[in-house]
């Protein structure tokens, strides 16, 4: 890629990774634990601790339209600006970005603007996530910052963790609609908001979250929601007084299921849903 990304905009494509290669025996044998197929926004081929050498780095590595992207690690985004953000992926369509991912660790990226994922220009991005890792990436920039902005956020048997937001940021993941099942949350820290946001509608099941610290108190943040379906989470202790969930709603009677547990598995029955007021343990 160059400063602006990996040429060009990618539109109705699949994206795979995790092939064997021309010099082994089998070229097309896929196993991307094996054979780790890496897009770098490092240019220079730099990048030392503590975020160190990214200067030179790619603004974002992915320009996409809509696209399939499997067993790819997407790493090394650096910058960003109002008009050039987008960390690892920009979600580039005018009319829409659909962004699928599948088996796909996205890491060590940082920008003022959404470091993974970013809806540009007008924020229409829809992101489906399955068996992905989306693991220490930074966002530097003040609200309304977001490691993912997006209309659409789904998230199965993935793993958010060590991620982090600077003083003033946003919420960690900021979305209308937000579905996350079977997922470990762990050891995120943001500054200023919850952790998640959503201000449409919500399912979210059978996930752990750990350690996660919000310097707001909370977890979830569900602003105004519809539908809202939250059941059997574990929720751990997060790093200094967090409420799993809050629920800024005055739609109470349409919530189907809530239902946490502590980390030994136990109901926390004193949980309750009401207008403008957290859920706690």
């Amino acid at each position: 890629p160059d400063h602006e990304g990996l040429g060009g905009e990618f539109v109705s494509v699949t994206l795979m990774g995790g092939f064997a290669g021309r010099a082994a025996p089998m070229p097309d044998f896929n196993d991307p634990a094996l054979y780790e197929t890496v897009l770098s926004g490092d240019l220079a081929r730099n990048d030392g601790p503590n975020w160190t050498g990214r200067d030179d780095n790619s603004f974002t590595v992915l320009s996409i339209a809509s696209a399939v992207v499997m067993n790819l690690t997407i790493r090394g985004a650096s910058g960003g600006t109002p008009d050039s953000a987008g960390g690892a992926i920009t979600g580039s369509s005018y009319l829409g970005s659909a962004i699928e991912l599948d088996r796909c660790r996205i890491v060590d990226n940082q920008s003022d603007y959404s470091a993974v994922l970013h809806g540009f220009p007008n924020g229409r991005v829809t992101m489906i996530a399955r068996n992905t890792t989306i693991e220490n990436n930074r966002g530097t920039g003040f609200a309304p910052n977001s490691i993912i902005a997006a209309e659409r956020v789904s998230w199965e048997r993935c793993t958010i963790r060590g991620n982090t937001l600077a003083a003033g940021s946003g919420a960690l993941m900021s979305c209308l609609w937000f579905e996350c099942a079977d997922s470990l949350i762990a050891g995120n820290s943001v500054d200023q908001a919850a952790v998640l946001t959503a201000s449409q509608s919500a399912q979210i099941r059978n996930n752990t979250l750990v350690q996660n610290r919000s310097g707001r108190g909370m977890l979830m943040d569900l602003l105004f929601p519809g539908p809202l379906t939250v059941e059997a989470n574990i929720v751990h202790p997060g790093l200094g007084p967090c409420l799993p969930l809050a629920a800024h709603t005055t739609t109470c009677q349409r919530v189907r299921t809530l239902q946490l547990y502590d980390s030994r598995r136990r109901i926390l029955n004193n949980c309750s849903l009401t207008a403008g007021t957290g859920v706690g343990n």
